[in-house]
């Protein structure tokens, strides 16, 4: 009799549950743990929020600091809210993609490589991981860490990039004069060489000339928004119009590298920004020679620029440099389909997730009662 009275129980509980939408979860306040305090502020935005009550495949994410960051949290609000999938751990083993706010603009790059609830979200600032969720009628509700920030200009990512490897690149787009230009460009990818690649190639660019220096940062700079879990075998086109030949393999761990030309892609990469993303590589790309007039393109290959690009500076002349001066101190392996490297470029270490459902607990309450 206990068995059957168990049962009904929790079918009742489960199908309860599964009724209630994002809103009505968070309106509850069911849970108790690390994410209370999140969930209780967020739910005061409930009624200006009517999509978090209708039907779809929905995901909420917010964080334990969620509102208290004021216009540091993304859109000003703590909290991002897609339409565009309904992100379920479950289902997303083994899966790194592309997360995508409700105007599907690219908000962050997520994985759940290690077994059980470790999901991360990466942005081109932070590193993320979700402590807590909530299964909803329509959605998830995930409780991050720290929040997900708004998306930032590439240099602003480049220069502040919680990993601070590749700071030296926004230096190098400083002295070209080109900050304000590349942080108006739309829809391209960003090859950033680290900083290790940098320091091996500081005699080649500190022979370069202005013009030749803004020419060798177009260089990097691709015409199609490339994320490492799309990459393709066709040469990619950057906004000088000149062709590089992609390369990709496996080793018997299972790790994949990725090459454009003689470069390689390296942690961190896929990193979300207003530009578009931007992927680290161990090399420099500096041309054997350059054409005449080297310089950054007034006009760009499948692209409108949408500010003026200044006139380089005068400055000295420069010899030639060899093609693609590779880091000496940094692999040139990218993982991006591995546990191990996907986990290293989580900022927290892995948290066991808790889902919080009132469904969960009561059952479990049941069941130490029946035992």
């Amino acid at each position: 009799m206990s068995k059957i009275i168990l049962a009904l129980c929790i079918y009742f509980i489960s199908s309860q549950v599964s009724a209630q939408t994002i809103g009505q979860l968070l309106t509850q306040n069911i849970n108790g743990g690390t994410g209370f305090t999140a969930i209780t502020k967020t739910a005061a935005l409930v009624s200006q929020n009517p999509a978090w009550d209708t039907n779809g495949t929905k995901t909420l994410i917010i964080s334990t600091a969620s509102l208290d960051v004021g216009l540091a949290g993304y859109n000003g609000s703590g909290f991002l809210f897609t339409d565009q999938i309904a992100l379920n751990w479950q289902t997303a083993a083994k899966v790194y993609n592309v997360l995508h706010d409700v105007t599907e603009n690219p908000i962050a790059v997520y994985d759940n490589y290690n077994s059980g609830f470790t999901l991360h979200f990466r942005t081109g600032m932070e590193d993320l991981v979700a402590l807590q969720y909530l299964t909803a009628s329509n959605g998830f509700i995930y409780i991050l860490n720290a929040p997900l920030r708004k998306l930032f200009p590439i240099t602003s990512v480049i220069t502040n990039n919680v990993n601070q490897l590749i700071g030296s690149y926004g230096a190098l787009i400083a002295k070209a004069g080109l900050t304000d230009t590349v942080n108006n460009l739309s829809g391209v990818t960003f090859l950033i060489p680290n900083d290790a690649a940098i320091t091996s190639a500081q005699a080649q660019l500190n022979a370069l000339t202005t013009s030749q220096l803004r020419y060798v940062i177009a260089n990097h700079i691709l015409s199609v928004a490339l994320y490492s879990n799309l990459f393709g075998t066709n040469p990619y086109t950057n906004i000088l119009g000149l062709s590089l030949t992609p390369l990709t393999s496996t080793n018997a761990a299972g790790e994949t590298t990725n090459k454009l030309g003689n470069a390689s892609f390296v942690l961190p990469n896929d990193l979300t920004t207003l530009n578009g993303p931007g992927q680290t590589i161990d090399t420099v790309l500096i041309p054997a020679s350059f054409p005449a007039g080297a310089d950054f393109p007034t006009t760009l290959v499948g692209h409108t620029l949408s500010a003026a690009v200044t006139t380089a500076p005068a400055t000295t002349s420069a010899s030639t440099s060899t093609i693609g001066v590779k880091s000496s101190t940094t692999s040139s392996a990218v993982i991006t389909t591995s546990a191990a490297a996907q986990t290293t470029a989580a900022k927290s270490s892995s948290v066991s997730g808790k889902n919080l459902s009132a469904g969960a607990f009561i059952t479990a309450l049941i069941f130490a009662m029946l035992a």
